[in-house]
């Protein structure tokens, strides 16, 4: 009865933990009309109960310590009140502590790691250790004198039995991050995934003359290769460089910017490109079989200063607006450089933000400083998103977040839209590149790949949550893309990565377009409320 016990408990711990419920609906897709979702063939997935798996694994440990602590107390200070356990002790009892105690502590560790590169192993590791506080709890309550229970502490057999089960669970552990995919499951999730693109600056080609449907040889954006990727809406940056501010040109040169949107991209291919400028435009553009272009402002030097202006690009369909670009203006620090990086909002800077949130514009942190990121937390009453930054844990450059700023950031609902430049997801490629300027001279900069983008995606769920997370590639603003992600038509990559990696269709619909989604649409009414409360 003993075997079979533990059996089942290590047979639906997993299910329990893992397998989520059917026929709940899912957040993921609660985000999309219900007309989007029939034409898009949507599933309904399902979603789990318990939450993240790091929490039972969490509770699992806590068991465990407090059934190892059970077994040493009794076994090493009760064993007067087991007269088979103090004749047994004579041979193994000591060494069996040890022993126990060694393994439990290694396992221990190697969850720890395992986890951390992999939160879908909790799930895996959570059985294991309540498997093993319930041989621990028993083993206790028998030397404590309780003859009803199993004698799993007197048995050298039974004690190496357990201690190998848990062995055994924890070398499996890598196994289980890692599943087959099929061509089938990687098509059928990623042309039903809304996928939005919230930072692409091909917009510095189509100013000079390049027809965005015309299939080029350089470059990661045109029409054929965002088709082939299925992206449903990109937020284009209207980029505003800092050289503009010398010559008091950055709202001039905005405008352009601007234009070559809503002309270039927009107006000359009113079949394949719908301007959108809410949530409810992006899915009515997908639901007609066009791609949604955004307009978001990179740099605000571009409203020279001026409240007005930012109006102004707000009813020219401007739907965010980076605060700084690499450089530092006068109403706001920048990350990229040294005068700005101790730097946050002006007094201006926080009129600005909220003269934002007022007017339904999404407040975009990327290339402020940290002072900067935590000033607009302090100010903004609307979730603002990074529209294309990535961790800072991983690759250690100003433009990345770090873990208490992901953290920071989602507890005000806020996303990071993950960047897919070299230097943003690889320490090997910032070290080896010339931009960051720790390269040596003359030497060859190291890619990135489609694997540690995977890392990043894992490391911001981790530590802020599945809700936490977008893409923002960046795609035509860097000069080297990973692997396997070298442009836009190599997106069904990046979803079979994550399939892989154990992450469901639900939580890849999420990070592709449904909590950019849900952010806008928090902006909207954040923008409605204010203006009701005005009065207007």
């Amino acid at each position: 009865m003993r075997t079979i016990a533990f059996l089942l408990a290590f047979t639906l711990l997993p299910l329990y933990a893992a397998d989520p419920t059917p026929g709940e609906p899912s957040a993921a897709t609660s985000t999309l009309s219900p007309a989007l979702v029939e034409r898009l063939g949507t599933e309904t997935p399902p979603v789990r109960p318990l939450g993240p798996s790091t929490r039972l694994w969490k509770a699992s440990l806590a068991a465990l310590a407090l059934a190892t602590a059970a077994d040493l107390a009794t076994s090493l200070g009760k064993r007067e009140l087991n007269p088979t356990l103090r004749s047994a002790n004579g041979r193994f009892g000591a060494r069996g502590v040890a022993i126990k105690s060694l393994v439990t502590g290694s396992s221990l560790a190697g969850q720890w790691f395992l986890v951390r590169r992999s939160p879908q192993a909790a799930s895996y590791a959570a059985v294991a250790n309540f498997g093993m506080a319930g041989v621990f709890t028993a083993a206790a309550l028998h030397n404590s004198g309780n003859q009803a229970a199993p004698r799993l502490s007197c048995y050298p057999g039974e004690m190496r039995l357990s201690l190998t089960a848990l062995v055994l669970l924890s070398a499996l552990l890598p196994a289980q991050t890692t599943r087959t995919v099929t061509d089938a499951e990687v098509a059928r999730v990623h042309q039903s995934a809304l996928l939005i693109d919230t930072h692409n600056d091909v917009t510095s080609e189509t100013v000079k003359g390049l027809d965005i449907t015309k299939s080029r040889p350089s470059g990661h954006t045109d029409l054929a290769r965002l088709r082939k990727g299925n992206v449903g809406a990109v937020f284009f940056a209207a980029y505003v460089a800092a050289g503009f501010t010398r010559t008091n040109q950055s709202a001039h040169r905005a405008l352009e910017m601007i234009d070559t949107i809503r002309h270039d991209i927009v107006e000359r291919h009113p079949a394949d490109f719908a301007l959108a400028t809410t949530a409810a435009e992006i899915e009515r553009a997908r639901g007609a079989g066009k791609i949604a272009a955004l307009i978001g402002i990179e740099g605000g030097h571009a409203i020279e200063d001026s409240p007005r202006l930012l109006r102004q690009f707000f009813h020219l369909g401007v739907r965010y607006m980076t605060l700084t670009h690499s450089n530092t203006n006068t109403w706001a620090g920048s990350s990229g450089d040294e005068a700005g990086k101790t730097k946050g909002l002006t007094p201006l800077g926080r009129d600005i933000v909220r003269e934002m949130n007022r007017l339904g514009m999404i407040v975009d942190i990327s290339h402020v400083s940290d002072q900067t990121f935590y000033d607009v937390l302090a100010t903004s009453t609307a979730p603002p998103f990074a529209s294309h930054s990535s961790c800072r844990a991983l690759s250690n450059i100003p433009r990345n977040m770090t873990d208490d700023m992901i953290r920071a950031l989602a507890k005000k609902g806020g996303v990071i839209q993950i960047n897919f430049g070299c230097e943003f997801i690889s320490q090997r490629s910032a070290d080896t590149s010339p931009w960051t300027g720790k390269a040596p001279r003359g030497s060859k900069m190291i890619p990135a790949t489609l694997a540690e983008v995977v890392a990043h995606i894992d490391h911001v769920k981790q530590i802020a949550g599945i809700d936490a997370l977008g893409i923002g590639s960046d795609y035509d603003g860097v000069e080297c893309t990973p692997t396997a992600l070298e442009d836009n038509s190599r997106f069904p990559n990046l979803t079979r990565a994550l399939l892989e990696r154990g992450y469901t269709a639900a939580e890849i619909h999420k990070i592709y377009g449904g909590n950019l989604l849900r952010l806008m649409r928090q902006v909207e009414s954040v923008a409605a409320k204010t203006e009701k409360a005005a009065g207007r």
